[in-house]
């Protein structure tokens, strides 16, 4: 019993990771997003549960898969889920323009529509409307952008469907310096009431080295510290409550992956701390715990069978030196 709860809170991990996000994806989108390498076409991800027979381990029965299609530019194009017996559950696609702007995302679950979102752009190809329809067809939502001169965002609006009028939520102003940097982002509420907001600096070199989450009022909430290495990379996160206690810390490696992450009490001693490894390729191969007094043991291994494309095809976890799950990796290529 112990066994199948384990694979079934890693898998329900796994299939967090590969779940689908919204807009900001497409910002700045490519296969690394889903940890591909090479000119991806299509992957199809299956979920097995484990098998030792003579000491050997093999793929057992399938509980899910899903398949997962890409543009050559690598922006991802649909995501399929399946159970087990290959029965379609939830379809997502996205449409695109010539330009690959999204133009329309698609959430169905089986034949029924049950979200359907609309994007709309100026001629700076600026996102100026995101509009959300819920199953029915009706408008559930909307967000709003206004830019500058120099294609800054400076507000963006909310809007909520109640008793089918359009309702503003919530509006948030944008402020930059003169290189382009945000500094200053402001809430506001549906009748213009103050919010909080919250204020960035950067060093010389445009790095963001501090943040600073405000009340209303203007009081500290939440204080975040950047800190990068000579080459300008970012190698430590940290948070300080509103009496600049550290509350946790975050050390990075150079792809910006976490090697440690670290919780403190409000008397500044380490009350939780876990971490990663990683291969060469940037997979986690070793999640980590460690102790009270700082002993550092493995959570849950990984190993990993690649392509010829460096692209992972098998992932087998152990929990305890036991295999607990195996992901395949299907990919085919352009």
């Amino acid at each position: 019993m112990k066994q199948k709860n384990i694979y079934n809170t890693l898998l329900l991990l796994l299939m967090m990771s590969f779940s689908l996000t919204s807009f900001s994806q497409y910002e700045d989108s490519q296969l690394g997003h889903d940890g591909f390498m090479g000119d991806v076409k299509m992957a199809k991800i299956t979920s097995y549960q484990v098998v030792i027979k003579d000491g050997q381990e093999s793929k057992g029965g399938i509980s899910n898969y899903q398949t997962r299609s890409y543009l050559k530019s690598g922006k991802l194009q649909s995501v399929i889920n399946y159970n087990a017996e290959g029965t379609v559950v939830r379809t997502q696609e996205y449409t695109f323009d010539k330009d690959e702007k999204l133009l329309e995302f698609l959430d169905r679950m089986g034949d029924m529509i049950i979200k359907r979102e609309a994007y709309n752009y100026d001629k700076s190809a600026n996102l100026i409307e995101k509009i959300t329809f819920d199953g029915e067809g009706s408008i559930d939502s909307k967000v709003s952008n206004s830019y500058n001169k120099k294609n800054q965002l400076i507000e963006s609006s909310n809007y909520s469907n109640f008793f089918d009028e359009l309702k503003l939520d919530q509006r948030t102003q944008f402020e930059y310096d003169k290189d382009g940097n945000k500094i200053k982002e402001s809430s506001f509420g549906p009748e213009g009431e103050n919010w909080g907001s919250a204020e960035w600096k950067y060093d010389a070199s445009g790095n963001a080295v501090e943040r600073l989450n405000l009340t209303e009022t203007g009081e500290i909430k939440i204080r975040q510290v950047y800190i990068y290495d000579k080459d300008d990379v970012l190698t430590t996160r940290k948070s300080f409550d509103k009496d600049g206690n550290l509350k946790n810390e975050a050390n990075l490696d150079h792809l910006g992956q976490p090697l440690t992450l670290i919780r403190y009490d409000k008397d500044g001693n380490i009350s939780r701390k876990s971490g990663n490894q990683y291969d060469k390729f940037g997979n986690i191969n070793a999640e980590l715990r460690y102790g009270p007094d700082g002993t550092e043991s493995i959570y849950v291994h990984h190993k990993y069978i690649y392509d010829d494309n460096n692209n992972w095809i098998q992932q087998t976890a152990y929990q305890g030196g036991q295999a607990v799950f195996m992901i395949g990796r299907e990919v085919t290529y352009y």
